[in-house]
């Protein structure tokens, strides 16, 4: 970090060594670093590690770094792993309505899994496998450096590979004041137009519910 402030006179903020990926995130007089695998989303860890800043108690970290106290805060370490579960709470924007629509999709057959997220990798709702969760972040991030306004006016993605088929689409939904991704995942052998359509039908239905 000495040497990315005083070579190119920036702060470090991720460093890829082999098959792991650091990400520093400087806040006042603290930094906080997560490490995680060479192919782990930056989007998502970004959005972690705010999560991440706004449950810890620095004041109280700083006071037991003042009085050389060793800090064993169970409270504290609970919350960070129920962010890295994505446990979040998202009540307020009456969620549970929207996941019983997924639910209820999944739970006739067609669709296997799907989430629901943020341009910015909020995960409102998730029942994909971590690594579809990490491709669908890796594609809106792609697609974030190249044009915001892009993944608006050409909404739609379609992913296959193996035995996966991943379609995803942005929506405007009123609850959350922000362009939303739609994420669903199905069994490779279905058809494209039977995904496209089972994806209209849901953002049919998030549309009708609001």
């Amino acid at each position: 970090m000495a040497f990315s402030s005083t070579i190119v006179n920036q702060k470090l903020n991720i460093l890829e060594m082999g098959s792991l990926r650091f990400f520093f995130r400087h806040h006042g007089d603290f930094i906080f670093i997560v490490i995680t695998s060479s192919d782990s989303s930056a989007l998502l860890l970004d959005e972690r590690m705010d999560r991440i800043i706004s449950a810890v108690d620095l004041d109280k970290i700083q006071r037991a770094l003042d009085t050389n106290i060793f800090l064993d805060d169970e409270d504290t370490e609970n919350r960070i792993d129920e962010i890295f579960n994505f446990q979040d709470d998202y009540s307020d924007t009456n969620i549970e309505s929207l996941k019983h629509i997924f639910e209820g999709e999944i739970s006739r057959g067609d669709l296997l899994a799907a989430a629901l997220m943020s341009l910015k990798g909020e995960i409102y709702y998730s029942s994909l496998p971590l690594e579809d969760l990490e491709t669908s972040l890796r594609e809106i991030e792609l697609r974030s450096k190249a044009n915001r306004r892009e993944i608006v006016s050409n909404p739609k993605f379609i992913w296959q590979g193996g035995d996966k088929l991943i379609f995803s689409q942005v929506v405007s939904i009123e609850t959350f004041h922000t362009p939303i991704y739609v994420v669903l995942l199905f069994n490779a052998n279905t058809s494209l137009g039977m995904a496209d359509f089972a994806l209209e039908d849901i953002l049919n239905k998030i549309r009708e519910h609001n």
